[in-house]
Parts: structure tokens; sequence; C-alpha cells
């Protein structure tokens, strides 16, 4: 009796706890864009605080965004935009209007050319200016003889030029030389699909900004929700754990003799 009582207090539990999760699951699926939303304007606000000390002032930023947007044909959404630029100022290829519209339009060229995305050419010129890596440049649609020949000429016109900011100036040259025709056609303006994605991103940014306090009051009841699951499961782990023990001890003083053993045992 004790062990049936037991037993049904565990099950409850863990009935209790299955309804639970499934109430979780359903608000952690309504509340997935909610969460989205949240987490993009808590980046965006954060992004914009750093922008703005790398930029040094408002209207400094406000015009590398602008030039941003212009030489990636409008097709990037402003959280991922200031997320970038931010990017860029950190490593120091955004320290004016003019440097960042000459790496985002090798970067933008480069990436429709090849068929890259953005992130990844962005990724590749980084790295093959900041080490001066020849084995990059493949990557990037560049050759290695071009650059090599930029970079001395470059040297050979400016003495005063470090071996860093030759190659930086090759790698960027010759990929404007290359691919800036491209930036400028229609081919490089955002497509539909990219509108599409990018409306979708600033709706989720602006939901997020709206609706901070409210968005984080449903996160909140969602996740005591979630841990008050976690809390019936372990209840009922616990009672199944105590059943099983019942069971062990019982069996364990059980007579495998039967009547005859428990008759020879009283005698």
């Amino acid at each position: 009796d004790a062990s049936a009582k037991q037993a049904s207090g565990g099950v409850g539990s863990l009935t209790s706890g299955l309804q639970g999760l499934g109430a979780a699951y359903a608000a952690m699926r309504a509340g997935r864009f909610l969460l989205e939303a949240d987490a993009l304007a808590t980046a965006y606000k954060r992004q914009s605080v750093a922008a703005l000390s790398l930029a040094g002032s408002q209207e400094q930023l406000n015009e590398l965004l602008a030039i941003y947007n212009k030489t990636t044909g409008g097709a990037i959404d402003k959280a991922s935009a200031l997320s970038d630029v931010v990017q860029l100022q950190a490593i120091g290829f955004a320290d004016s209007a003019q440097e960042l519209e000459r790496f985002t339009t090798a970067a933008r060229g480069i990436s429709l050319a090849t068929g890259r995305s953005q992130d990844y050419v962005i990724s590749q010129l980084q790295l093959a200016i900041a080490n001066q890596s020849t084995m990059r440049l493949d990557q990037i649609g560049l050759g290695v003889t071009e650059v090599k020949n930029k970079v001395a000429q470059l040297k050979d016109a400016d003495s005063s030029l470090t071996d860093e900011m030759a190659y930086q100036n090759a790698v960027l040259t010759i990929a404007e030389q290359k691919y800036g025709a491209l930036i400028r056609s229609t081919a490089a303006q955002a497509t539909g699909a990219e509108k599409v994605d990018k409306a979708f991103k600033e709706l989720t940014l602006t939901i997020g900004e709206s609706f901070g306090p409210e968005i984080s009051a449903v996160l909140t009841g969602a996740a005591a929700q979630i841990d008050g699951l976690a809390d019936h499961v372990r209840r009922a782990k616990d009672d199944i754990d105590a059943i099983n023990r019942g069971l062990r001890e019982e069996n364990a003083g059980a007579n495998p003799l039967g009547a005859l053993g428990d008759f020879l045992k009283a005698d």
C-alpha cells in the first residue's frame, strides 16, 4: 500500500511535469520571435554605445552608416550595418568615411563577383591585410603577382609607406579597379528577397525596442515556467528512486523457501 501510494504520487508529479512541459514548449514557440526581438534590441543598444565612442560623434557615426548603406546597395539592415561598422572601426578599417567606403566597396564587389557571403569576404580581407598573407588572396579574387607588383609600385612612389600600409592600399586599389564598376551597377542593388529580409529584421528590431519591458516580463514568466517544470521532474525522479529502493529492500528480506522456510525458522 505504501509503495502504491508512493508510486501514485510519483506518477502524479510526473504527469504534472509533462503538462508543464507542454505548456512551456508552447510558450517558447510563441515567444521565440519575442526572444529574438529582445536580443536584437539589446545588442543594438550596446553596439550603439560602442560605435558612438569609436566614431567620436553622432554626426561622424551617421556618416559612416550612410556610406556603408550606400556601398552595400541598401541590402543590409541597420542592426547588422551597425555591427559591421563597429567591427571595422575596432580593427582600423573605418577611421574615416573614405577608408570605410574603400573597404566596403572592395568587400561588396568581391562578394558579388565570387558569390561568397559578404561576412566571409570581410573576414578574409581583414586577415589578408593584417597578416600580409598571399595565401588568402585567391579567396577574395585577387592574384598574388598583381598585388606584389602593386605594393612595389606604391613603395617606389612613396618611400614613407610602411609594408602594412602599402599592402593594404595595394589590395584595396586592385579590388576597387576590378570590382568597383560592379558596385555601381543595377545588379549590385538589393534584390526583392534581400529587401524582404532587411524589412523583417528591422521590424524585429523595432518591436524589441518598442516593447522591451513587456517582452522582458513575458520571457521572465516563461523562465519561471521552465524552472517549475525542472522541479516537477526532479520530484518525480526522487519518488521513483524511493519506490525502487523500497522494492529492493522487500525483495532482499523475502525467504526463498517460502512456507517451509518460515516453519523451520520459527522452530
